[in-house]
């Protein structure tokens, strides 16, 4: 999506719970009693979420043997050239990133406590806000 030529991407697909469900680490995170270690848990899978995606210019970066791809619809999965945001929309966490020059932010839910994500494109700032 362009505006003023300022290239966005907005993918979900419940990303963290998904592409890491099979990690060790993954493991502690969900039996964890304490939110402290959860929450940051969650921010180090997501943060590396974001560096995957980038890297790989692919909205799914994923192994065949977990997503299976539909190789005739694959191109609209491709990030390239890199764009200026990436929204990876998921319902666990908000959080904010800025790798390599690309805005990146998961808006979490904005049910479970109100709080959303103000994005303005002309400065690419992305803040976190709540009702």
């Amino acid at each position: 999506m362009y505006v003023k030529s300022h290239l966005s991407v907005i993918g979900f697909q419940g990303f963290i719970l998904f592409a890491f469900n099979r990690k060790p680490c993954f493991h502690h995170f969900r039996k964890s009693s304490n939110n402290s270690d959860s929450f940051f848990v969650l921010v180090y899978f997501l943060s590396q979420l974001v560096a995957t995606v980038l890297h790989q210019s692919h909205l799914c970066p994923l192994p065949l043997t977990s997503q299976p791809i539909s190789w005739p619809l694959d191109h609209v999965l491709r990030l390239y050239p890199l764009p200026h945001t990436v929204v990876l929309a998921d319902r666990l966490i908000q959080k904010v990133f800025n790798y390599t020059g690309v805005t990146s932010f998961s808006p979490g839910s904005f049910s479970h406590d109100g709080a959303f994500i103000a994005y303005r494109p002309g400065t690419k700032e992305a803040e976190i806000s709540s009702i």
